[in-house]
């Protein structure tokens, strides 16, 4: 499974947020950026990013102790969190894909020679960037995480490989009943 993630860059990037973003400073989401930048269409990190829905906003380019780490850990907190829920989506039936929709008609993914791409994303709603790199992926491989996507209730990691995980459960928190030992056992049928 790993293997056939490493030329999927988009979401490589996507995932990347969702790891790290929970621990990250001004400086980490500053190299983030700028690592991703071709990804995003970008040529230059943004002045800002913000996160409508808890108002937080981050500077980047005023260096990284202009963001006072507080603000900057609920901005990440929020937007790691809009972008797992939204991708929860995909797991109800019938799949809750709007998002994908909304992406392709505000213009943040366009089709080009064949795949999908991220457009030149000027907004600054973090949430939105990070999820662009999900929906490229998504519409680009939509079998793919329509059968390997597991979102875990509890943490919110995303993780690819049913093996070892449920739909909503990560390889750590695994649905089921503890044995004797602690250790979680695999409700039969749940995938």
């Amino acid at each position: 499974m790993v293997d056939e993630l490493t030329d999927r860059r988009e979401l490589r990037a996507g995932l990347d947020f969702i790891e790290g973003a929970s621990r990250w400073t001004t400086a980490d989401l500053t190299h983030w950026f700028r690592a991703n930048a071709r990804l995003l269409g970008r040529e230059e990190l943004p002045e800002s990013v913000i996160e409508v829905i808890s108002g937080a906003a981050a500077e980047l380019r005023a260096g990284p102790r202009s963001s006072r780490q507080g603000e900057l850990a609920r901005l990440l907190t929020m937007t790691r969190w809009q972008v797992i829920l939204t991708l929860r989506g995909l797991l109800v039936r019938p799949a809750d894909d709007r998002f994908l929709h909304a992406a392709i008609f505000a213009a943040r993914v366009r089709r080009e020679h064949g795949a999908w791409r991220i457009a030149a994303l000027h907004e600054d709603v973090l949430s939105e960037i990070v999820l662009a790199l999900f929906v490229v992926d998504v519409l680009n491989h939509r079998e793919f995480h329509e059968q390997n996507l597991c979102v875990c209730e509890e943490c919110g990691r995303l993780s690819y490989n049913p093996r070892l995980t449920t739909r909503d459960g990560c390889p750590e928190h695994v649905p089921g009943s503890a044995t004797p030992s602690g250790v979680q056992e695999r409700r039969a049928g749940k995938r």
